[in-house]
């Protein structure tokens, strides 16, 4: 009986305590001093008008490109550091040998259909074994 009566009188309390954390003042929502307008944040972050001509003229823009410039002949090549799953698998997984025939079909008359048709001559490749093998990392070939 006295749990219940402790429940009875928790809940009361959580719930008031957790509606009130919700609320908010209504006053101090928006700044006061009015409302900005879109040009005047811009100018604010940027420092620069909102009239396209003052855009254009402005040094800002050759800054911005110096800055790009520099960042584009700065950058360093990580390319022979950075990991790939193709060096990975050439580094780990060495492919054992599986020889690749190559033949050459000469030019030839195809009959189909009652007909004759020109084929012309072609190259083509295949290996040996049915499928490719692989060592694996450990193994000695």
């Amino acid at each position: 009986m006295q749990i219940q009566a402790k429940c009875l009188l928790l809940i009361p309390l959580l719930v008031s305590g957790l509606l009130t954390g919700c609320a908010t003042a209504g006053k101090d929502m928006i700044p006061r001093g009015g409302y900005m307008t879109m040009p005047e944040i811009y100018k604010q972050e940027t420092g620069i008008e909102g009239n396209s001509s003052n855009i254009k003229d402005s040094s800002s823009i050759e800054n911005i490109r110096a800055k790009l410039s520099d960042a584009r002949t700065n950058r360093t090549s990580y390319v022979g550091y950075t990991a790939t799953s193709k060096n990975q698998i050439n580094s780990l997984f060495k492919p054992l040998a599986n020889p690749q025939i190559t033949i050459y079909i000469y030019p030839h008359l195809v009959h189909m259909n009652g007909e004759t048709y020109p084929k012309p001559a072609i190259t083509t490749n295949f290996f040996l074994y049915k499928s490719n093998h692989f060592a694996m990392p450990n193994e000695k070939y």
